[in-house]
């Protein structure tokens, strides 16, 4: 995504990273944390890290025409649910996008215990719940309904595409999902979630692998004879298209 080649759609944007510092998908809002096993107390303030970011992003850039809020497994997941303050904190006059790249929301069968430590140890459910009100009537079970909310109040303005692996072992470990399940978990998120909804798009490649942007995969990794390179030079575009079978 940083690389000086001409094919990359984002060789001449301004870049700001966010590191994951609080281990909490950039959505906690907890202090003095006391986990079992774990010597003293963890901060899981990565929403309020987020929101410090942003007053120091949006006056820096103030001019900017197009943003665009990504981020690549916990970093896909931070930025879903970052993307309604980034929204408020630069206005209706800036176009956006919400790029998801192998971090896609974690589902309600998932068995290791995330939702659960996004609630009772991370402070994360009352702050993404906070946004969806209604929407999130299931506190124990509320990503993928955070996500349907989220697609369905912006994409009338905003694209929002996602992009994963139909093998992704990192994924699916941590969430405690069986392959079938896993890959259910991404054709539900396509046909139920994104296709019904303008500006979205989906690039599904059926390989082992876990992260598209982050090295030279960006630009071999194709799904129905386009590189992601390019599917994400379209989504910048407002052109985002679904690319790569379900699996």
């Amino acid at each position: 995504m940083f690389a000086d080649r001409q094919d990359n759609p984002f060789r001449d944007w301004s870049y700001v990273y966010v590191p994951h510092c609080t281990d909490d998908y950039h959505a906690g809002n907890a202090q003095d944390v006391t986990v079992e096993g774990v010597s003293g107390t963890q901060q899981f303030v990565g929403a309020r890290n987020m929101a410090l970011f942003l007053e120091r992003i949006v006056p820096t850039f103030g001019a900017a025409s197009h943003v665009v809020l990504g981020g690549c497994s916990s970093g896909g997941q931070g930025a879903i649910a970052n993307f309604p303050q980034l929204q408020r904190a630069f206005g209706d006059e800036v176009r956006t996008t919400l790029y998801i790249d192998s971090g896609p929301p974690v589902p309600d069968s998932e068995s290791t215990g995330v939702l659960a430590a996004m609630i009772s140890l991370w402070g994360a459910g009352d702050t993404m719940i906070a946004e969806c009100g209604a929407a999130c009537s299931d506190e124990t079970s509320f990503f993928v309904d955070h996500f349907r909310w989220i697609v369905e109040s912006y994409s009338g303005d905003s694209v929002i595409a996602m992009s994963a692996y139909a093998q992704d072992f990192v994924e699916r470990a941590e969430m405690g999902l069986s392959e079938s399940e896993w890959q259910s978990h991404l054709s539900s998120l396509r046909t139920d979630v994104l296709q019904p909804a303008p500006n979205t798009g989906t690039f599904y490649v059926d390989t082992i692998g876990h992260c598209m942007a982050r090295d030279e995969t960006m630009y071999s990794a194709t799904a129905d004879g386009v590189t992601h390179a390019e599917w994400l030079a379209a989504v910048t575009a407002s052109n985002p298209q679904h690319l790569g079978s379900s699996p």
